[in-house]
């Protein structure tokens, strides 16, 4: 089941929205496991302590001193395999091209309205209950001890060729990496083309988990990890971020 994290710190929002995650629990016969703050340090603090999964964050862009994409991008670095989802609520809607690396799946122009939260949250769910059913992995051989892994796509951060004579490939992901042997291009045809862009002839990497795109290099969430980035694959790259992010945007329209 999904958990919500809301923090806003204007109380009047936050009041609304608590009302309208009621109603909509109400309408859609659903319990969610819903946790409300005012300041992003207790949610912070409740991030580090929770033992719950398939977290979604719904953030205020704008908190006193504080940018919460800037906060949700250090949640997702440091509490990524607990967050499900990132929703921006804001006065502001040009902030959102400046989010790609908090890796958002809808925002919420304020005033808030109930029509569109209740659609955001029930893509959300349909999402979530979607990929509960057909939750991908990715069988391989781990040539350390001679195993077969099962992975999640969606737990890879990136794969690298390491030497292409013998095939090894290195595996990155969220709290491993293993080596196995096969070609680049069989295993890129197993992955899903909409999450999955090989930004360098060696290098394939999963665009739910880009932090920033600098010159000749993408830097990757969670191990802080840089990859090369070929000049003439960078535009693409863009625009394939650009993509994502108006995707989910358009979805919660």
């Amino acid at each position: 089941m999904l958990n919500l994290a809301v923090c806003d710190d204007n109380v009047d929002d936050l009041d609304k929205i608590i009302k309208y995650i009621s109603i909509y629990e109400i309408r859609h016969n659903i319990d969610f496991k819903t946790y409300y703050f005012s300041d992003i340090n207790d949610l912070k603090e409740y991030m580090r302590q929770a033992e719950l999964l398939n977290i979604v964050l719904l953030l205020d862009v704008q908190m006193n001193a504080n940018n919460g994409i800037d906060e949700a991008k250090l949640l997702r670095k440091n509490y990524g395999s607990k967050i499900r989802s990132v929703i921006f609520i804001s006065s502001y809607p040009e902030f959102v091209f400046d989010s790609f690396g908090a890796n958002p799946d809808g925002y919420i122009c304020k005033p808030v309205v109930y029509e569109k939260l209740e659609k955001i949250l029930s893509t959300i769910l349909a999402n979530f209950e979607r990929d509960e059913r057909e939750k991908k992995v990715i069988m391989i051989k781990d040539i350390d001890n001679n195993s077969t892994e099962i992975i999640p796509e969606d737990k890879i951060i990136a794969i690298q060729v390491m030497n292409s004579y013998d095939r090894s490939i290195s595996i990155t992901m969220e709290n491993k990496s293993i080596i196995i042997h096969n070609r680049l291009n069989d295993l890129k045809e197993k992955l899903n083309k909409k999450y999955f862009f090989q930004i360098y002839r060696s290098v394939i990497i999963n665009i739910r988990r880009v932090k920033a795109v600098k010159s000749g290099v993408v830097l990757m969430e969670d191990k802080d990890i840089v990859l090369p980035l070929s000049r003439l694959r960078r535009k693409k790259l863009i625009d394939k971020l650009d993509s994502f992010i108006l995707s989910g945007m358009n979805e919660s329209e």
